[in-house]
């Protein structure tokens, strides 16, 4: 694929049902979706547990990578999760786009979007109170590439447009 900006799509999984997740890929012609959930798995829709979305995008033609590890909004790990007593959601972000491994994230997402059409995935379906909007858009921008929010009911929404 030949682009000259690369585009990343960002979509949620909600309480969708896979067929309806699948619907909502398919015009977009997602080559890779990034499961950019700290935790992958769900109670309201367990078919986006990570065992069981690998298979069921392989299904349609879609490969699966989890970067939850270095691209989440709760990482893991001691001194990771925010404390909600003494930092806003806000400063949170901030320092946690200033870890090391999230920076190496940014920059393997960004270098496989050049080649791939990919999605990048985490469970809110409004991406305005997701960690892919007010974490990962800005980072994703300054790194040259465009990012078009998937929505509910499946139209793509600028990330830069919503962010003016």
């Amino acid at each position: 694929m030949n682009k000259t900006v690369p585009i990343i799509y960002t979509i949620g999984h909600s309480n969708h049902t896979w067929e309806r997740f699948a619907e909502l890929l398919t015009p977009y012609e997602i080559d890779l979706l990034v499961d950019v959930r700290s935790y992958p798995r769900s109670r309201f829709a367990p078919w986006s547990n990570r065992d069981r979305i690998e298979c069921n995008l392989k299904r349609i033609g879609v490969g699966y990578l989890w970067k939850g590890d270095s691209l989440g909004g709760m990482p893991r790990g001691p001194n990771k999760p925010m404390d909600s007593e003494t930092t806003s959601v806000g400063e949170w972000y901030e320092q946690r786009a200033r870890e090391p491994d999230f920076e190496a994230g940014i920059i393997e997402v960004s270098r496989l979007a050049r080649g791939k059409r990919l999605a990048v995935m985490c469970s809110e379906g409004d991406a305005s109170r997701c960690h892919r909007s007010l974490l990962l858009a800005p980072k994703f921008i300054r790194e040259g590439s465009e990012l078009i929010h998937i929505n509910p009911k499946g139209f793509g929404a600028s990330a830069q447009l919503l962010m003016e």
